[in-house]
């Protein structure tokens, strides 16, 4: 219309398709606004969803690696319980039950790493006693 000799500028069709024409502009720019924010949104969703599915898969690794650590102490693999836990403990380092088990772990651990070191220096010591009571007797055996 705005290029016919037809219709004039003031004529009353030529307005109303004019504003028919911006009206459809601009509908098509609220359904594309429209659009964009509910693909945003919904974009938003999933990725809070992945999240959660990751915070919870995290939190069950943690749960099972707490449960491990538990049946390695109570079979008194003490070291091991300390390595599950420090696993649990890199996932969450915030966990309280994780940082107590930790503790309690490495201090059984602590303490049979001295044991079986005071057993060793005990074996130790008395092989030595017996090579020179050995030492003893044979000398004394060579002095007769």
């Amino acid at each position: 219309m705005r290029l016919s000799e037809f219709f004039q500028p003031n004529d009353t069709l030529r307005q109303e398709g004019e504003q028919r024409l911006a009206d459809a502009r601009k509908a098509k720019l609220e359904a594309d606004k429209k659009r964009l924010d509910n693909a945003t949104a919904s974009s938003q969703e999933q990725l809070d969803q992945m999240s959660r599915e990751q915070q919870a898969s995290r939190q069950n690794r943690v749960t099972t690696l707490i449960e491990t650590a538990n049946l390695r102490f109570q079979a008194g693999q003490f070291k091991d319980a300390v390595e599950m836990v420090d696993q649990a403990l890199q996932l969450d380092p915030t966990n309280e039950m994780a940082i107590a088990l930790r503790d309690v772990a490495d201090r059984a651990r602590h303490t049979t790493s001295l044991e079986v070191n005071r057993e060793r220096w005990r074996q130790e010591w008395n092989a030595t006693i017996q090579e020179l009571q050995q030492d003893r007797k044979s000398t004394r055996l060579n002095s007769s």
